[in-house]
């Protein structure tokens, strides 16, 4: 496997990681009367304790997606692709 695939294949997938930490961190934050008006972080708060069980699955999956992305960057296994890799 060569270099530029594996290049190739990370840039695609810096896009996944940056969208699950966005999704993650816009659901942490949409409860936070520091950076939202009060009233529509009372709105955003209501509407995810009436869900609640889809909101922490939610807020789950897309930081363990972000973290697993990010991690699979540098795994040495010799199967996988890794920047590793291409840094050898």
């Amino acid at each position: 496997m060569n270099n530029q695939k594996i290049l190739n294949y990370f840039k695609e997938n810096i896009f996944q990681a940056e969208s699950a930490y966005n999704g993650w961190k816009i659901i942490k934050l949409s409860k936070s009367k520091s950076i939202l008006p009060e009233l529509m972080a009372d709105k955003y708060t209501h509407i995810q304790k009436n869900y609640s069980s889809f909101f922490i699955q939610i807020e789950r999956a897309l930081l363990i997606n972000f973290t697993i992305t990010i991690l699979h960057c540098f795994d040495k296994q010799q199967e996988s692709y890794s920047l590793i890799k291409v840094s050898e």
